[in-house]
């Protein structure tokens, strides 16, 4: 998108491009979070614990993302 484009769309929606790339992200990072579970139910299920700790880890990690943009989030749209 042009740096006009998205001038224009902040303008329109106004929601800036920052917010709503944090929104993006927040919505990409839960839907990972639900696949790792999905994943680690596959894993559970053929009795792979190794991976099954991997999972677990990275859903840790990836919970842990996710509070922090719902910070950042949260400041960027209370001042919009």
């Amino acid at each position: 998108m042009a740096v006009d484009e998205k001038r224009s769309s902040e303008r329109v929606t106004g929601v800036s491009n920052v917010a709503y790339n944090l929104t993006a992200l927040f919505h990409n990072k839960l839907e990972a979070i639900a696949a790792l579970q999905t994943y680690q139910s596959d894993a559970e299920a053929a009795g792979d614990s190794e991976v099954q700790q991997l999972l677990q880890q990275l859903q840790q990690t990836a919970q842990s993302e996710v509070q922090q943009i719902r910070g950042l989030l949260a400041q960027r749209l209370g001042s919009s």
